[in-house]
C-alpha cells in the first residue's frame, strides 16, 4: 500500500495515529479484481484500539473503494475538501462518534448507476463504535455496507444496496482506508483490515534497490572535520573525509557538529549515512558499537559522552539514535533505533529492535534520516543496498523541521579497546548557529523586580519585600509565621501551536526546623486579574487559593521521613470546581526539581529528584475552554504546614511565549 505518514503498519494491524492534524490515508498499490461469478470485493476493518481526546467529536476511518489509476494524492484531501473524496471514490463508507455520546453514525456514498454523481445512506446506532468492526462490499454490481458491535459475530445493514454504473460493476477496484479527522488533530486508532477478493490484478513496478532516493537539489555536505565537530582525543580526521575511532585504554570516542544543521528542501531532510571501511575485532564477546545520532542545538559534547553505566543519560540528551551491535564468533547482527515520542513529558523514547544474519563488517553501512517530522533508519551489508529498519517514527513538533547537531559515538560494551575506520556521509540543509534572539518574545524567563509582584503578610498583615530575588535565585524566608508570594505582574501567552506555559522550580536550598511538617512550596497559574494580594493566604484558609487559581502542584516533607507527599489541583473542564490529584515518593525534598505545566489545554505536573528522570503527579486534567489558550499568570507561594519558621531556596525558569504587556 502506499500511505502518508501517520499510518503505521504493524503485525497486529495498522494504526492510525496523529497529533498534528495530518490525514491517514492508505491506498493499496494494486488494483484489486473480483471473486468469482458476482465480482465480490470486500473489506472489513476489525477496531482493536481507538482512543478518545477531548469532548467532542472524534476522528473516525472511511472505508473505500477507487479506480485503478486512483493514487494517494487524489483522495488524502482535508476536512474541508472530504466532499471531493466523495465524489471521487467508486464508493465509500464511515463512522462519526462523540466523546460523551454512546451513539455512532454511518454515511455511505457511492457513485450513481447514470453517471451523475453521487448516492447517500446513512445509518446509527445507539452504541460508541470502539470497538466493533466496519464492512465495505461489492458484489453482483451493487455496494452493501454493514457494521457490527461484537466484531463480525451479528451484521447490520447500514442503507441498502446501491447500484454501480456499469463500468464499475466488475472491473479491478483499488482498496483504501483513510481518517475523517472532524477537525480534530489527535487521533490514535488501531484495526486490523481484512480484504476478500479474486486478488491483485498486477505487480507494481519497483525499485530494483531499497536505497532511498535523494533528491538532486539536496546537498551533500562536508561531513565532519577538525574545524566542524566537536570531538574526543580518540577521534582522528584522514584526507579523505574518514574519521577514526580508536582507543586500547577504554577512552571514550564521540564525534558532533558544532552547530546544529538545518534541513534540506522542503520536507526538511537530515541525513548521516556511516560506512564501515575497517574493523578491528578484539577478543571477545560483544563488540564496541557504532552509534549515530541527532541531538538539540543546545548539546554539547559532554552531554553526549557518558561510559556504558551512563548510556540512559546520552538517550535523555538526544533526539533519535541508531546503533549495531555484533558478537565476535556469531555470524549476526543486532540493530536499535530509538526516538523520542510526541506529547510525552518527560519525554519517552520510542524503541525498536532487529536482527540479521549477517556481520556488519568492512563496507557495510547505517543511516539514520528525519524527513518530514519522522526519523527512519537503515542498514547496508555493502553499502550499495539499504533496509529499513522497523517503521518511521515521528517526532515531536518541536524537532520536526529545527536545526539538529548531527554525531556519532561508540558504545564500548565495557570493551577497553576499539578500532574502526569511517566514511560518513551527511546531507542536510548546512551547519547554523542557532540565535537565541530570532523571538524575543518567547523563551525561558525568570522572575525579577522588574516583573514580579511580591507578596509578604507579617503578623501585623504589613506588606513587606521578604521575597529576596538575587542571580535568577529566589529565597522565601521567615521566622515569625509570614506567608509570602510570588507572581508575575503580567500574564504570559502559550508558546507555540499547543499554547503551552511551564515553570519549573530546582530547590537549591532547604532548612529544616523542628521535627514536624516542615513549610511548603506551591506553583501556580493564574487568571490575568489575578493579584497576589487575592492569592495569599494562612494556612486556614488555603483551599480558598487552591480554589482560585487555574492550577496548583504543592510538595509536602516531614524533617524526620524519607518521603514527599504532592498535592495538584486543577480547574475541572465542566467549570464545578476543582480536580484533586495527590502523589508521592521515597525521597525528601530538600534538593530536586517540581514542574507545573499546561499544553494542549491540559495540567500535568511532574517532580524530579536530578532533573534528568521525571516522574508525573497524577494524570493531565483537562481545562475548561476558556483557560485552554489564555495568558496566565504564573507564580509561587509558601504553604506554611503552621511553621512560623522556614528557608527554602529556588532557582525558577518559565517557559512560554513572552508577556502579554498591558497598555495605560
Amino acid at each position: 500500500a502506499d500511505s502518508t505518514t501517520p499510518v503505521f503498519f504493524e503485525e497486529s494491524g495498522v494504526t492510525f495515529a496523529s497529533s498534528t492534524g495530518q490525514e491517514a490515508v492508505m491506498l493499496t498499490k494494486m488494483a484489486y479484481e473480483g471473486e468469482g461469478e458476482s465480482s465480490m470485493i470486500d473489506l472489513t476493518v476489525h477496531y482493536r484500539v481507538r482512543e478518545i481526546f477531548g469532548t467532542s467529536y472524534q476522528a473516525g476511518i472511511a472505508l473505500f473503494f477507487a479506480r485503478e489509476d486512483a493514487e494517494i494524492d487524489h483522495i488524502s484531501m482535508s476536512d474541508n475538501n472530504y466532499g471531493s473524496f466523495e465524489q471521487v471514490v467508486v464508493a465509500t463508507v464511515r463512522d462519526k462518534i462523540h466523546a460523551t455520546i454512546d451513539h455512532t453514525w454511518f454515511y455511505k456514498h457511492a457513485t450513481l448507476p447514470e453517471g451523475t454523481g453521487t448516492g447517500y445512506q446513512s445509518g446509527g446506532d445507539s452504541y460508541r463504535m470502539v470497538s466493533g468492526a466496519l464492512r465495505l462490499q461489492r458484489t453482483g454490481g451493487y455496494i452493501s455496507t454493514y457494521y457490527s458491535k461484537n466484531d463480525g459475530a451479528l451484521w447490520k445493514e447500514i442503507g441498502t444496496p446501491m447500484e454501480l454504473p456499469e463500468e464499475f460493476k466488475r472491473i479491478p477496484l483499488k482498496i483504501g482506508i483513510r481518517t475523517k479527522r472532524e477537525y480534530t488533530s489527535s487521533y490514535y486508532i488501531h484495526f486490523t483490515p481484512v480484504i476478500t477478493s479474486g486478488g491483485a490484478v498486477s505487480l507494481p513496478t519497483e525499485n530494483p534497490s531499497s536505497q532511498p532516493t535523494f533528491s538532486p537539489t539536496l546537498p551533500l555536505m562536508p561531513s565532519f572535520n577538525s574545524e566542524s565537530a566537536s570531538f574526543t582525543p580518540t577521534a582522528s580526521f584522514g584526507s579523505g573525509g574518514e574519521v577514526d575511532f580508536e582507543s586500547s585504554t577504554g577512552q571514550e570516542a564521540t564525534i558532533i557538529t558544532k552547530d546544529a544543521h538545518s534541513g534540506a528542501g522542503n520536507d526538511n531532510v537530515i541525513d548521516i549515512t556511516v560506512q564501515l571501511l575497517s574493523r578491528e575485532l578484539v577478543p571477545s564477546g560483544y563488540q564496541p558499537n557504532l552509534v549515530l545520532f541527532f541531538a538539540p542545538g543546545d548539546v554539547t559534547i559532554d552531554d553526549v559522552t557518558t561510559n556504558d553505566n551512563g548510556f540512559a543519560f546520552f538517550e535523555s540528551m538526544v533526539i533519535s539514535w541508531f546503533k549495531e551491535k555484533i558478537y565476535d564468533a556469531m555470524e549476526h547482527t543486532w540493530f536499535s533505533f530509538n526516538t523520542r515520542i510526541p506529547n510525552t513529558e518527560p519525554p519517552e523514547l520510542g524503541s525498536q529492535q532487529k536482527s540479521t544474519s549477517w556481520k556488519l563488517m568492512d563496507g557495510g553501512s547505517l543511516r539514520l534520516r528525519r524527513e518530514n517530522g519522522y526519523v527512519s533508519a537503515f542498514h547496508s551489508e555493502d553499502g550499495v543496498t539499504f533496509t529499513q529498519m522497523g517503521d518511521s517514527m515521528e517526532l515531536p513538533d518541536a524537532f520536526k523541521t529545527a536545526p539538529l547537531k548531527i554525531g556519532m559515538r561508540i558504545k564500548r560494551e565495557w570493551k577497553s579497546a576499539y578500532n574502526m575506520s569511517l566514511l560518513p556521509t551527511i546531507v542536510s540543509g548546512g551547519p547554523t548557529t542557532v540565535d537565541s534572539d530570532e523571538n524575543p518574545e518567547s523563551g525561558v524567563y525568570g522572575f525579577e523586580a522588574t516583573n514580579a509582584d511580591i507578596y509578604n503578610v507579617a503578623l501585623s498583615s504589613d506588606p513587606t519585600n521578604g521575597v529576596q530575588i538575587e542571580n535568577g535565585h529566589l529565597l522565601f524566608s521567615s521566622s515569625y509565621g509570614q506567608e509570602e508570594t510570588i507572581m508575575t505582574k503580567n500574564a504570559h501567552n502559550g508558546e507555540g501551536d499547543s499554547a503551552t506555559i511551564d515553570i519549573t522550580v530546582e530547590y537549591i536550598s532547604r532548612t529544616m526546623f523542628g521535627t514536624a511538617y516542615e513549610a511548603a512550596l506551591a506553583l501556580f497559574f493564574a487568571t490575568a486579574d489575578s493579584t497576589a494580594l487575592d492569592l495569599t493566604t494562612n494556612d486556614n484558609n488555603y483551599s480558598q487559593f487552591e480554589s482560585n487559581v487555574v492550577a496548583t502542584v504543592r510538595d509536602k516533607i516531614h524533617a524526620t521521613m524519607d518521603h514527599v507527599w504532592f498535592s495538584k489541583h486543577t480547574q475541572s473542564a465542566d467549570g464545578t470546581g476543582t480536580v484533586y490529584e495527590p502523589g508521592s515518593d521515597n525521597y525528601k525534598m530538600v534538593s530536586g526539581f517540581l514542574r507545573l505545566r499546561r499544553q494542549d489545554g491540559f495540567i500535568s505536573a511532574f517532580h524530579s529528584m536530578n532533573g534528568e528522570l521525571w516522574k508525573e503527579i497524577g494524570a493531565p486534567v483537562e481545562l475548561p475552554e476558556d483557560l485552554k489558550r489564555i495568558p496566565l499568570k504564573i507564580g509561587m507561594r509558601i504553604k506554611r504546614e503552621y511553621k512560623a519558621s522556614y528557608h527554602i531556596e529556588v532557582r525558577p525558569s518559565i517557559t512560554c511565549g513572552g508577556e502579554v504587556h498591558e497598555h495605560h
